[in-house]
């Protein structure tokens, strides 16, 4: 016999998470879906090098609730101020002070906050969702164990799942290695005393050459046209000042460089 449920949220981030929460919350019957074998496996991967950009700032003046979440990007923000009070350790600040902290921290903090507010007797983990297809009124789910679940609502909370690969003649897996496939705990055997080029202008590309200085013999990035920065835009989606010490080494003259230029070919 085929399960439903009224909801289902696929993926068991910070975003599924919230969602869960809300609809807990408000007695409303759902289900969460993750691929991963726990909440938060994307942190087992991304980012590649284990070290988040987002803001942990753990000392701030005063107490308001609201006021500290304005500077605390990782507790969830269904948290509650009565939550808090409970269990201080729902709030991610708790758990580190350091201002950049390391992902498989944030992958403890998001399994804890499933178990301390019940959450877990609704999520399903290792199961991938397959294929989501429509009959009339309701969704149907099809997983990779090969479940067929039907609900009225689903939610998707999955984030960006698949590279963007640009319009270079000879880019593939011969020649380049992609942002999800970058080893950090095998660089320094790979890399060491070499000279590696990196493609992009995001801070993906600028958290790789940041990894990088201390083991290239040079680390050029190579850009279409070079990044804005958060600094200058107020935009949290531009180059952050945590990978951007690239740009000082260039100025430096320290065998690190930035070219803006178009690569056509990759050989």
């Amino acid at each position: 016999m085929q399960e439903y449920y009224p909801n289902i949220i696929i993926g068991g981030g910070p975003a599924g998470l919230n969602m869960a929460l809300e609809l807990s919350k408000r007695s409303i019957e759902y289900l969460l879906l993750e691929g991963s074998e726990s909440v938060g496996g994307q942190w087992d991967r991304h980012p590649v090098c284990g070290q988040l950009i987002s803001l942990n700032k753990k000392y701030v003046p005063g107490e308001n609730h609201t006021y500290r979440m304005r500077y605390d990007w990782h507790s969830l923000s269904t948290i509650s101020a009565e939550d808090a009070a409970k269990d201080p350790k729902l709030l991610f600040t708790e758990w580190t002070s350091e201002h950049w902290p390391p992902a498989k921290i944030y992958k403890e903090y998001l399994k804890y906050v499933a178990e301390r507010m019940g959450l877990t007797k609704n999520i399903r983990t290792g199961t991938y969702v397959r294929r989501v297809s429509r009959n009339n009124d309701r969704f149907t789910v099809q997983t990779s164990d090969s479940l067929c679940i039907s609900a009225d609502r689903i939610f998707f909370a999955t984030g960006k799942s698949e590279p963007i690969l640009p319009d270079i003649k000879g880019i593939g897996p011969d020649t380049c290695t992609l942002y999800e496939d970058f080893d950090a705990d095998m660089a320094a055997e790979r890399y060491r005393n070499k000279i590696v080029v990196v493609l992009g202008r995001g801070n993906s590309a600028f958290e790789i050459a940041h990894h990088l200085v201390d083991i290239t013999a040079e680390t050029r990035v190579v850009t279409r046209s070079l990044p804005l920065f958060a600094r200058q835009t107020h935009n949290v989606h531009d180059l952050r000042a945590q990978v951007s010490d690239i740009f000082d080494l260039m100025q430096l003259k320290s065998n690190n460089n930035i070219v803006s230029d178009r690569i056509v070919e990759v050989h």
